[in-house]
């Protein structure tokens, strides 16, 4: 078994997301890299500064950012 990553989002001390698995994707896989979770991170954090509920990100906008989802 190979180490995989996700990501918590945390505001005022309190987890608000904690995503263990690459999102759009079935399965419980994590990213492959710290990096791609990060990247990922990032969109949900400026979907919900734009006020965007829920932060749903998909496969094309993961790609466009240069996720590895293999």
């Amino acid at each position: 078994m190979h180490r995989t990553y996700g990501y918590d989002i945390i505001k005022n001390g309190h987890v608000l997301i904690h995503q263990p698995a690459i999102p759009c994707k079935p399965g419980l896989e994590g990213f492959p890299t710290e990096k791609d979770a990060q990247k990922v991170a990032g969109l949900v954090m400026e979907k919900l500064q734009r006020g965007i509920m829920p932060p749903t990100v998909t496969l094309e906008e993961m790609r466009a950012a240069g996720v590895n989802l293999n």
